[in-house]
């Protein structure tokens, strides 16, 4: 009996424990709030924001939908590697330090910060851009896809125009075999004698 109650008061009273110690206990949990406090407030803040366009490829077209083997998704992952490229980049750069306010960006920041994904089986191409700042990363965003929106207008009309002077081309081309078979024409009835008349003179020579 004695051996038991000798025991008993051998076991820790936990209770008593963390009322002799409360303060030691306070001040460490509260350092630990302290600390992951500071923690929290010093990991910095990323905001991300994204922007979206549609690509087609011209050749799909209905004109050409049927004798086109080219794959449309070989096309949208050829335009997801110019928006991704420096070119776009450094355009992006200067872009935005024009805007107002500027928004001063180097090109290899764009690169890093920019994420650009084309959506599966889709001609939707999204970019995203992170930043601290999350006008910065909008405006980013945005004028990344301006940019490449003016690269493809600007290839539009170079190739708008590169095909007009083809066919300018082909109609001299054209002008100067008749012009020619004409005179060929004229040699021959010279040389044979032959009168065509006034129409045939006139259709001749056009």
């Amino acid at each position: 009996m004695t051996s038991e109650n000798g025991s008993q008061g051998l076991e820790p009273d936990l209770f008593g424990v963390v009322s002799e110690r409360w303060l030691p206990i306070a001040i460490l949990g509260l350092v630990f709030a302290f600390v992951g406090l500071i923690a929290g407030s010093a990991l910095p803040v990323v905001y991300r924001s994204s922007a979206s366009v549609v690509v087609k490829d011209p050749q799909s077209s209905a004109l050409f939908e049927s004798s086109s083997s080219s794959r449309p998704d070989r096309y949208v992952e050829t335009q997801v590697g110019i928006i991704s490229s420096p070119a776009v980049a450094q355009r992006t750069s200067e872009l935005l330090a024009e805007g107002s306010p500027p928004v001063e960006l180097t090109p290899e920041k764009i690169l890093a910060g920019a994420t650009v994904i084309a959506q599966e089986s889709s001609d939707l191409i999204s970019v995203s851009f992170a930043s601290d700042s999350p006008d910065v990363a909008q405006a980013t965003a945005d004028a990344i896809i301006s940019v490449y929106l003016d690269l493809r207008t600007s290839e539009a009309i170079a190739g708008f125009s590169s095909a007009m002077d083809q066919l300018d081309e082909s109609i001299l081309q054209a002008q100067a075999d008749l012009d020619e078979l004409s005179a060929r024409i004229q040699e021959v009835r010279s040389t044979a004698g032959i009168d065509l008349g006034e129409e045939a003179r006139a259709a001749l020579n056009g």
